[in-house]
């Protein structure tokens, strides 16, 4: 299958009722408040003077309160560097807030890194993003068939 979409835009529509194709088995999806939604990098430059760096989620901070961070990083000596680590700490932090799997007859075409839309009515997933982060396939000896396990996490 030739992909024409940008990285982050979805490849396949899986859906929970029955349908011609990719249709679901089970499904299970979990939407956490991050562990940190602000963070600041402290550090010194060459010339030992301090170097810090912040970054920080407004929405969360909202929803939750505050969650602060602090990291030490001894090998960031500027402080461009440093708040580039802070957003890479807090992007860190908004991936692994969504998480879940699904359970359907094996597909050849999904593949690792793939975002696909999720439409679950009964567990509220009503065109859903989420990326595909691991891939399993199980073979069910009692009812003599395949199945496939896609571990999703946040696009």
């Amino acid at each position: 299958m030739y992909n024409t979409y940008l990285y982050n835009q979805p490849l396949y529509n899986i859906a929970a009722q029955l349908a011609p194709m990719h249709f679901l088995l089970d499904g299970s999806y979990r939407t956490a408040s991050w562990n940190n939604n602000r963070v600041m990098v402290l550090s010194k430059d060459t010339e030992d003077n301090p170097v810090s760096g912040a970054d920080e989620d407004s929405t969360e901070i909202g929803l939750v309160g505050e969650r602060l961070d602090f990291k030490l990083q001894p090998l960031v000596t500027t402080a461009d560097l440093a708040e580039q680590v802070a957003a890479a700490a807090l992007a860190k932090a908004r991936l692994q807030g969504k998480a879940g799997f699904i359970t359907l007859p094996p597909n050849c075409a999904v593949e690792l890194w793939d975002v696909i839309t999720i439409y679950d009515l009964m567990a509220d997933q009503e065109g859903i993003n989420f990326r595909v982060t691991g891939i399993r396939l199980v073979f069910n000896a009692r009812q003599q068939r395949f199945v496939q396990q896609l571990q999703l996490g946040e696009v």
